[in-house]
């Protein structure tokens, strides 16, 4: 849509409102997923959330990879979710087996702080999408803080895949610019640019 959007003038009125449709449907279907990977776990309503596959981790004992593999893997995993490690750590040195629980803390946290993304993410489908209250210009996601929510979950399962012994498997998701020009150049190539 980014590519699109700054050729919208060339774009005869049909054409814009069904890519305002897209924009916007994507947009709420985006949020709503999100929101689900962030919903407070529940015993009565089975969820499919961090916070639950946290909690079942907690409960279980989880078997690290040996010491030597591990620490030379977690200092590749600190530089690649440098971001994450600063505000879930803090001033604190980052730990192996202190990640998990930290993360949970972190995310219960900022789920209640008012301008957070998480805040926000939770704001924009309980108010905008479920209630359907009218919008505020002032609650917005713009693509950091986006991708900075995309971080945790898969931080979260990079961090299984590498470091302990489970069955869990973590496939990196593409860059997203490279999907969207491959996206464009297709595109092209079905119009005969």
């Amino acid at each position: 849509m980014k590519a699109v959007w700054p050729n919208l003038k060339n774009v005869d009125k049909s054409e814009q409102e069904l890519l305002f449709y897209l924009k916007n449907s994507s947009r709420d279907y985006m949020v709503l997923y999100l929101a689900k990977l962030f919903d407070n776990r529940s015993n009565r309503h089975p969820t499919r959330c961090i916070d639950e596959l946290l909690y079942q981790l907690e409960k279980s004992e989880i078997d690290y990879k040996n010491s030597s593999y591990t620490i030379r893997s977690w200092v590749k995993f600190q530089v690649k979710y440098k971001d994450l490690m600063e505000v879930i750590f803090i001033s604190e040195e980052p730990k192996i087996h202190l990640f998990l629980n930290k993360i949970s803390e972190y995310i219960q946290t900022q789920k209640k702080a008012e301008g957070n993304p998480l805040n926000t993410l939770k704001i924009w489908r309980d108010k905008f999408l479920a209630h359907n209250e009218s919008f505020n210009d002032n609650v917005v996601l713009d693509e950091t803080e986006v991708e900075f929510i995309l971080m945790i979950p898969e931080s979260i399962l990079k961090f299984l895949d590498e470091f302990t012994l489970n069955q869990i498997r973590y496939i990196e998701r593409p860059v997203q610019t490279t999907f969207i020009t491959n996206l464009i150049q297709r595109t092209k190539g079905l119009q005969g640019d």
